[in-house]
């Protein structure tokens, strides 16, 4: 896999279908003249074929690559373990209709494995076996796996089914620093920079052929501080940036691809109370986008 440069949520989950072709193709031409080459794309389950290839149709058009996932509405995952292996759901039925489309990337399998929302679906052991059931189905395709400081968290405990667990072949880090501490906003900017190091080194130990990647922080509530995050500054994401690319940074392991987080909200109905980076108000983040979409600028 080369370079590869994106955003999360080109259109919302509920967006994601053939009823709304047009405002697809608008995002992917906007998108793919920013610099992007890969979107993140979540579908509800209640789609089908029909809808699947409208979306990587658009894509393909304007020369974009597709990693899709589905996720139940609370952001818990659907896969479920059956003693030996995972029943896969719709994602077999995806992957089966889908790996051959030239916009087929692969699929994001996994967000934050180890979190409570999953209900202990995960372990160190179960993550093995769930990315061979992948490449088994599409061994060309791309497994891509979400952490934010589970990496680091597995290394400095002593649960052997928290760890890391190689095979994924894409394993992306976040950096969501840009915290609301009650009515406070607090970047966290050591944090960003100790789970990097931690996490890159241990992919690089563990798994020197993964690709390492990164989802960067572009959204916030329009009440501030009214959740968890807050939107960040344009200082501020030229920070985070600079920092993820940075020599020390890149020297435990080089970032081989980037995902912008959001470029829009996960559903059209939480569009209103988000900020992110689609909005009128973003312009000058999205120039960021355009400035960075270089690959030479992460090398």
């Amino acid at each position: 896999m080369s370079w590869r440069y994106g955003v999360l949520y080109p259109v919302p989950a509920d967006f994601a279908n053939r009823a709304h072709v047009g405002a697809i193709r608008q995002e992917m031409r906007v998108l793919s003249a920013l610099g992007v080459d890969t979107v993140g794309l979540e579908s509800e389950l209640t789609s089908v074929q029909i809808d699947w290839e409208t979306l990587l149709g658009e894509a393909a058009a304007e020369g974009i690559k597709v990693l899709s996932s589905f996720t139940n509405a609370d952001d818990s995952t659907i896969l479920s373990w059956n003693g030996s292996s995972y029943d896969l759901g719709i994602y077999e039925t995806y992957i089966n209709a889908m790996k051959n489309h030239p916009a087929y990337l692969g699929v994001h399998i996994v967000d934050e494995p180890f979190h409570a929302r999953h209900g202990g679906q995960f372990t160190t052991t179960r993550l093995g076996v769930l990315w061979n059931q992948i490449l088994t189905l599409a061994p060309s395709g791309e497994v891509l796996s979400a952490w934010s400081g589970e990496i680091k968290k597995g290394e400095e405990g002593s649960d052997p089914e928290k760890k890391y667990k190689a095979g994924s072949t894409m394993v992306q880090i976040s950096a969501r620093e840009f915290r609301c501490e009650g009515s406070n906003k607090v970047y966290q900017r050591q944090d960003l920079v100790d789970n990097h190091t931690v996490s890159r080194a241990v992919v690089q130990r563990d798994d020197p052929t993964a690709k390492i990647g990164c989802s960067l922080q572009v959204f916030g509530p329009r009440v501030e501080c009214s959740s968890s995050y807050y939107f960040p500054t344009i200082a501020e994401t030229v920070d985070m940036v600079e920092l993820v690319r940075s020599k020390g940074l890149q020297d435990k392991k080089k970032i081989e691809f980037v995902m912008w987080q959001l470029w829009w909200a996960a559903t059209a109905a939480q569009d209103s109370g988000q900020y992110s980076l689609r909005d009128p108000d973003s312009a000058g983040h999205r120039r960021l986008v355009r400035k960075y979409s270089r690959a030479s600028l992460w090398e």
